[in-house]
């Protein structure tokens, strides 16, 4: 895979696409298509463009119990054994939890500023929830029950940076099937770093 497959997706953070959700529900909830059209929604889009940084490197490490691991390729290897195991209940743990999202994620989202999308905290995560779920259910259908062998996790997009987490968008998982077959695709849509701890952010590879 050359470097400018991996790239060509992100074409809108995820900041970015969080309005776009909701433009989309606007037939049930005009009031906030209203919002989406005004100025300072507009602005906001802006805001999205931030500096960015690329994967680094970190010594690995096992879990925490929340699930946080200590570099993407420990991160990557545990989703692997949770994917042969058919484990859903780790494949859970590995993602971001609601409570963290809320702690961490969404305070430092700029949406979360504006007046009117400070209630709407509940809905970005309920939609945000939803993708990452059919993500888990793609990728359990396509590797569960399969032993992958995780070489390296490549991040050849650069991260998009807030203050306090960076999530690292469709990265490159280097691997080795069961058959000896080489690849190097997504196996999660976006990581989340925090702390220097690592998480899954969203097991969706759609934008």
């Amino acid at each position: 895979m050359d470097a400018g497959s991996a790239c060509r997706h992100r074409k809108r953070s995820y900041s970015e696409r969080i309005l776009m959700t909701k433009r989309s529900y606007q037939q049930s909830k005009k009031p906030f298509a209203r919002l989406l059209r005004t100025p300072a929604a507009l602005g906001v889009v802006l805001l999205f463009c931030l500096g960015l940084l690329p994967c680094c490197s970190f010594f690995g490490s096992e879990p925490d119990a929340k699930g946080w691991f200590g570099s993407a390729d420990e991160l990557a290897r545990g989703v692997a054994q949770a994917l042969a195991a058919n484990d859903r209940e780790a494949l859970d743990r590995f993602r971001i939890s609601r409570e963290e999202y809320m702690a961490v994620v969404w305070p430092e989202l700029p949406v979360s500023k504006i007046e009117q999308w400070k209630s709407q905290s509940g809905f970005v995560w309920t939609q945000h929830a939803a993708k990452s779920d059919a993500g888990l259910r793609s990728i359990l259908a396509r590797f569960g029950g399969k032993t992958l062998t995780i070489r390296s996790v490549i991040c050849k997009t650069p991260a998009q940076e807030y203050a306090t987490f960076k999530l690292h968008v469709r990265p490159a998982v280097e691997m080795v099937d069961q058959s000896g077959a080489k690849q190097a695709d997504p196996v999660f849509g976006t990581i989340i770093e925090h702390s220097g701890r690592f998480k899954v952010f969203s097991y969706s590879i759609k934008n």
